[in-house]
């Protein structure tokens, strides 16, 4: 009888023991769930404040090119507007074309997404046309030196734009042309019109006539510009004998 007390003391003991164990296995692998927590949500937190100061460094690049009216910025002034040092901002963007860039994407994104909203709203194509051709204006006249970097990008890439700019021109193209279309089966549009060479030609005098016609002063508002554009696409410069002489 001895010995089976003896055995079931040491059954006990090891029961206890086994017992503390499997709680403090239990307390390390909470306290190693929640270090895990902790570690993924101050990665959150730093992956936001990271975008929300990627997204300063843009706001001042951008205050300060219309400032200036030219992208030929210095870092130093960006970082001086930010309150932060060179160093700080280097880390976030390695030189000033990588900070144009992504202003010029900005711009770009913000045409393309007006157009996609008109073409799906207004009732006509010539409809969307005119309102896209007012978009154009109002976008300038809110970012001039952006557009004009913009419209510069283009200018300098050449015809490697249209391929390039992350597609932005492509998008911009593929969604005129589809408006072209439309515009033929509504009757608004010459169904013998090449669509390709049609919608590049607006995308071009909508952007380089609103440009010019910002950079003047005391002209036609929006409304007045995009209706006599739309006019001169729709109607033509030339008149009936004019038409007949060429």
């Amino acid at each position: 009888m001895a010995e089976a007390g003896e055995q079931s003391k040491h059954d006990a003991v090891s029961a206890t023991a086994t017992a503390a164990i499997e709680v403090h296995e239990a307390i390390q692998k909470k306290l190693q769930s929640q270090k895990k927590q902790l570690k993924t949500a101050g990665s959150r937190m730093k992956t936001r404040k990271s975008t929300r100061t990627r997204q300063r460094i843009i706001d001042a690049a951008k205050e300060i090119i219309d400032e200036k009216g030219t992208t030929n910025f210095q870092m130093s002034e960006v970082a001086a507007r930010c309150n932060m040092s060179k160093g700080a901002l280097y880390y976030y963007f390695k030189d000033r074309s990588q900070i144009v860039s992504i202003v010029n994407e900005e711009i770009g994104q913000g045409i393309i997404s007006a157009v996609e909203d008109i073409s799906s709203h207004e009732s006509s194509a010539v409809g969307a046309l005119q309102d896209i051709c007012e978009s154009f204006a109002i976008a300038l006249s809110g970012n001039r030196a952006g557009f004009g970097a913009l419209l510069g990008e283009f200018m300098h890439r050449g015809y490697d734009s249209v391929n390039g700019l992350d597609n932005r021109y492509g998008k911009l193209a593929a969604l005129t042309e589809s408006l072209i279309e439309r515009g033929k089966k509504e009757g608004a549009v010459d169904p013998e019109v090449n669509t390709s060479l049609v919608a590049n030609s607006l995308i071009g005098m909508f952007m380089f006539a609103a440009a010019s016609y910002l950079g003047q002063e005391d002209l036609m508002d929006t409304s007045e510009f995009s209706s006599q554009l739309m006019g001169i696409v729709l109607e033509g410069i030339g008149t009936k004998q004019g038409v007949q002489n060429a």
